[in-house]
C-alpha cells in the first residue's frame, strides 16, 4: 500500500426543511496522508435518490486515483441513501461507512415506511446491501469526547 494513500471522506452540509429548500450539498474532502488536497461539493435532493452518482463522480473525476472511500454513514440530506454496491461496482474502491452511534435498523425501517410508504423497500434495501455493522471504541486524539 502507498505510504500516503488518497482518501475521500464525505458528508452532507447542514440543511433545514423549515427554510423551504429541497437541496443540500454532498461534500467530499480528498486527503493524501494528513494533507487536504481538494474539497468538492455537489447539490443533492433532501430525502431524494440522487446521492450515489455524485459521489461516484467526485471519486472518478479526481485526477489521481482515490484508494479508499470513507463516508459519514450512507445517508445524506436526510434519507438520500447512497448505494454502496453501485459505488464499488463503478469505482472498484473499498468503502467503509462510519457512524458515531449504533444504528437501530428497526427504527430506521419504521421511519422509512412512514416517510416513504411507496418507496421504502428500495431505500431500506440500500441499507441492508451496505453489509454488516461492526462496533469499535475509538479514542479521539484530543482525549475523551
Amino acid at each position: 500500500m502507498k505510504e500516503n494513500p488518497i482518501i475521500i471522506g464525505c458528508d452532507d452540509a447542514t440543511f433545514s426543511l423549515k427554510k423551504g429548500t429541497d437541496k443540500t450539498f454532498l461534500i467530499g474532502v480528498i486527503c493524501q496522508g494528513v494533507r487536504i488536497v481538494k474539497v468538492v461539493k455537489t447539490l443533492i435532493k433532501i430525502d431524494g435518490n440522487d446521492a450515489t452518482e455524485p459521489l461516484i463522480s467526485q471519486i472518478l473525476n479526481f485526477k489521481k486515483p482515490v484508494i479508499f472511500i470513507l463516508p459519514h454513514t450512507i445517508t445524506f440530506g436526510g434519507f438520500n441513501l447512497v448505494d454502496m454496491k453501485a459505488i464499488y461496482d463503478k469505482t472498484n474502491k473499498p468503502m467503509i461507512a462510519v457512524t458515531e452511534r449504533e444504528v437501530d435498523l428497526d427504527s430506521v425501517k419504521k421511519a422509512l415506511i412512514i416517510k416513504f410508504p411507496l418507496h421504502y423497500p428500495n431505500k431500506f434495501e440500500k441499507i441492508i446491501n451496505a453489509g454488516h455493522l461492526y462496533e469499535t471504541e475509538i479514542q479521539p486524539a484530543a482525549g475523551k469526547s
